[in-house]
């Protein structure tokens, strides 16, 4: 028996208000390395109809819009619209063609997935690229190796974010999982995954270099996933490691130093 995938609500306000949730909740684990609100942008944008398309960006820009609040908005109005607009504009009208050239969310055979993977690659370009644009324009004068950081950690960090999100809502949305390959994958999970992640906390609580050995076991359960899951164990057990070293990494830039005596 196959368990049917989820269907989406035929409601654009209702999704609207949905994918502003998961924005929010995805905007808090955000690392300069990955930026996961952007690949739930293109799964999102991926997924959903166009015509629902214009809720979708709206509830982005009212959170991105209430976070810019919140700091006081520094660059005033002026410069949020330059920061904040551009990219989700340029991501959906290449998504946009994409689409219109075929573009499926499916993972269903190497050709699908190689399509996919290279439509990552020309999105992430594409709003980099405009990015960079925008910030030569008010940049300084001699500030070239700052932008050519930034632009590097923002390519990283949204082809990661991709990788980490879009394979996981094809699976919940468009993918029928078989019932033993589910509560095969679930038992792994309690039995290798769990065991794991409670590890690298441990190792991660260490003197170094026990932290660093830490993060190189994080890898081990993601490859033992992938070989006996596929795509689908691999990306689970990337984005819960990810989060997991997030949370590490949190808890030890909050952890107070340790007294001399």
């Amino acid at each position: 028996m196959r368990l049917k995938p989820l269907r989406l609500p035929d409601s654009g306000p209702l999704l609207g208000a949905g994918y502003l949730l998961l924005w929010l909740l995805l905007w808090l684990t955000v690392q300069p390395y990955w930026m996961l609100p952007y690949g739930l942008r293109f799964g999102a944008l991926l997924l959903v109809p166009v015509r629902y398309w214009g809720w979708l960006l709206g509830g982005e820009l009212v959170a991105t819009a209430g976070i810019s609040l919140v700091h006081g908005l520094p660059r005033g109005w002026l410069g949020f619209a330059i920061d904040e607009l551009p990219e989700p504009l340029v991501m959906a009208a290449s998504l946009w063609l994409l689409r219109r050239f075929n573009l499926h969310a499916s993972l269903h055979s190497p050709q699908e997935v190689t399509r996919l993977l290279l439509s990552v690659v020309l999105v992430v370009t594409a709003t980099t690229a405009v990015d960079a644009a925008l910030l030569a324009l008010v940049s300084t004068p001699g500030s070239s190796e700052l932008i050519i950081g930034v632009l590097g950690e923002e390519l990283l960090s949204h082809y990661l974010g991709i990788l980490l999100i879009v394979p996981l809502m094809i699976m919940l949305l468009r993918t029928r999982i078989e019932r033993r390959a589910l509560a095969s994958l679930f038992m792994d999970g309690l039995l290798v995954l769990l065991p794991s992640m409670t590890i690298l906390l441990v190792l991660s609580e260490q003197a170094a270099p026990q932290p660093q050995f830490a993060r190189v076991l994080s890898l081990a359960p993601v490859l033992f996933f992938a070989f006996r899951h596929g795509w689908r164990g691999a990306s689970l057990a990337m984005l819960v490691t990810s989060l997991g070293m997030t949370l590490v990494d949190q808890h030890l830039v909050l952890r107070p130093p340790p007294s001399k005596s």
